[in-house]
């Protein structure tokens, strides 16, 4: 028997192309995450290793790092620049994996991916209106964050009895 259960693709919407760069660059950074994340080792289990948090600790740091850094003062002014419209790179082929605390994080970066090329912001040069900043991309971060912070708290000791689950590839290969 197969230690791998095939749940299937997800389904990633795309766009072509896109005018601002700086959405480019987020939308690398959140396909590099699905990618990581689905070849992650909580992805064949049921509980979420902490190696595996730190991994999504990091992403959404960088996220925020560069959103902060493309959102923020001096909003480029560039009149006599006609946006030529830039090229992406397919999304990644990506599984739908066994761990709902793994998948439900890939599903939010590839919400967040949607949400970015098909936003009005990726008409723009760069940068971000205000309130796509405010009301759409900054709690996203901080709901991924609080979702990591979620699955971190289930990894301490006094809570260990209550969030311990077998290994999904055992339970698949009978082993009890």
């Amino acid at each position: 028997m197969s230690d791998n259960i095939d749940l299937g693709s997800m389904v990633i919407d795309h766009r072509e192309s896109i005018n601002n760069a700086d959405i480019i660059c987020l939308v690398a950074y959140l396909d590099m995450g699905m990618q990581q994340l689905s070849r992650s080792p909580s992805a064949t289990r049921n509980d979420v290793m902490a190696m595996d948090i730190s991994i999504m600790e990091g992403l959404v740091s960088i996220i925020r790092q560069n959103f902060e850094a493309f959102s923020g003062k001096p909003e480029l002014y560039m009149p006599n620049a006609a946006p030529k419209p830039k090229k992406l790179p397919e999304p990644p082929s990506i599984n739908i994996v066994q761990n709902p605390g793994i998948q439900h994080q890939m599903y939010e970066l590839s919400h967040m991916r949607t949400q970015l090329l098909f936003s009005e912001d990726a008409e723009r040069m760069n940068s971000f209106h205000q309130v796509s900043a405010r009301e759409v991309i900054t709690p996203w971060v901080e709901k991924f964050e609080s979702y990591n912070a979620l699955l971190r708290e289930n990894l301490e000791p006094t809570n260990s009895g209550r969030t311990f689950m077998p290994d999904a590839n055992a339970q698949d290969a009978g082993v009890n």
